[in-house]
């Protein structure tokens, strides 16, 4: 299993609380215009499918395809976006497992600080550690 590219956590807002680049060689995207884009996009799709009188459950955007080769994953847990970056060839089981975990992980370890945030985004950046910790657990991530 290959790495993806990107990870992001946006909360409801569209701040990008944390974001990670497994590809060291490759320039992440701005993350405060990534994390706008994929709340306004997402919002766009609850949204449209309310208005047309799906429930949330059908209202939820899993994907966006960025080329023949890339793909944004989406998952949600609470009110927190995760989002991933990778290439549509990796996309299995695993991966979407993997950026539910790092959700939940998150999460569970800053759900007191999220909820007094302040706006200051290094609260979150000791979070590095967990997503490699969950990589090495799932098995999917591989030390150079």
């Amino acid at each position: 299993m290959k790495k993806p590219y990107f990870l992001y956590i946006i909360n409801p807002a569209g701040i990008c609380l944390f974001s990670y680049n497994f590809k060291k060689d490759i320039e992440m995207f701005q993350s405060d215009l990534f994390s706008g884009f994929i709340t306004a996009i997402t919002s766009f799709s609850s949204e449209l499918n309310e208005n047309l009188g799906y429930t949330e459950q059908y209202g939820r955007l899993p994907a966006i395809p960025l080329s023949l080769i890339f793909e944004i994953m989406i998952s949600y847990v609470d009110q927190l976006i995760g989002v991933l970056v990778v290439e549509k060839k990796d996309i299995d089981q695993d991966m979407k497992d993997f950026l539910k975990s790092f959700l939940i992980s998150f999460l569970n370890k800053y759900e007191d600080r999220l909820k007094r945030w302040n706006g200051n985004l290094n609260a979150f950046g000791s979070f590095k550690d967990e997503i490699e910790k969950i990589f090495k657990k799932m098995e999917l991530y591989s030390f150079q």
